[in-house]
């Protein structure tokens, strides 16, 4: 998961600084919301920043590949609309 979120980051930003100063922020925006909400908790747990001792690359791989292939036309946008706690 840490390296699609790095991944995605360089698609948009193109420069490896600007990629850098973007996680710092989000890494700090994590830790400031994880009590707030749990999308936010589960995102912290799936790049390593919530509870890292539970932290696992390759099960933040494998739910990965597994959301690819139950949701292949899961979009992000279909998330903006949704409040928390509703599917």
């Amino acid at each position: 998961m840490c390296d699609y979120v790095r991944d995605y980051l360089l698609q948009k930003y193109g420069l490896p600084s600007i990629v850098d100063r973007n996680i710092v922020n989000l890494v700090e925006a994590v830790l400031k919301y994880q009590g707030a909400s749990s999308r936010v908790r589960i995102f912290g747990k799936a790049i390593g920043v919530v509870d890292p001792g539970s932290f696992s690359y390759r099960l933040g791989q494998f739910v990965l590949a597994l959301h690819r292939e139950l949701f292949p036309r899961f979009k992000a946008v279909m998330l903006r609309h949704k409040r928390e706690g509703h599917c």
